[in-house]
């Protein structure tokens, strides 16, 4: 993917490549302020025009989210056909680079990183009925001043799912393989704030092994 152009920011370096959307790093112009910009996946079809409206939609539940645990939402919209979404930045490091570097976490910090991740994801499902669909070590950043933030939430990706035992069709979340819980792994829809809880004690798991 080239280098994306919107109006009022100027894209610095790729981040990475999801299923939904490219991630770049960035810098508000107006304000001096680091931002990460996502470049939502389409192809322009009428179904994929469906799941770039759902993702819209949960976009702006996320808005509304106002705890700390969650980068803020700081602007989306469309240009050329190109549809965006700006979210707060960083000076800190993903739970997947950190363990690029150190291997493994003390127990110490891995509790403090479980709790501050557990309140979030309360206070997401408790006020909104959000939940995030693919916790994983590269979604929960660190800050400098070491308090964590949970990236991506409302950017899971919804793929339609035909059940042959069924003859049903229903929507799922498509997540990571080795963080899924059982019900996403089996295409199950209806999913909810459990789902998280298996990622991220996989997470967790994964911080201390």
């Amino acid at each position: 993917m080239s280098v994306p152009v919107i109006p009022g920011f100027s894209v610095t370096e790729k981040i990475r490549e999801g299923a939904t959307a490219t991630s770049w790093k960035a810098v508000q112009t107006s304000l001096k302020r680091p931002v990460v910009l996502k470049i939502l996946n389409t192809e322009g079809t009428a179904e994929d025009q469906a799941k770039l409206e759902n993702i819209l939609a949960q976009m702006r539940k996320v808005s509304s989210l106002k705890h700390s645990g969650f980068f803020e939402l700081i602007d989306m919209g469309e240009r050329d056909g190109v549809h965006y979404v700006v979210m707060g930045g960083s000076d800190g490091l993903t739970l997947a680079e950190t363990l690029q570097r150190q291997s493994h976490l003390e127990e110490e910090d891995i509790l403090r990183i479980a709790t501050e991740i557990a309140e979030a994801l309360d206070y997401a499902w408790t006020e909104k009925r959000l939940y995030h669909g693919n916790m994983k070590p590269d979604n929960i950043v660190i800050h400098s001043d070491g308090s964590i933030v949970i990236a991506d939430m409302g950017m899971a990706r919804v793929e339609t799912h035909f059940d042959p035992a069924t003859g049903q069709t229903h929507d799922m979340i498509v997540g990571t393989p080795n963080y899924m819980s059982p019900e996403q792994v089996q295409g199950r829809g209806g999913l909810d704030c459990r789902t998280d809880i298996y990622s991220t004690g996989a997470t967790l798991y994964q911080l201390a092994t």
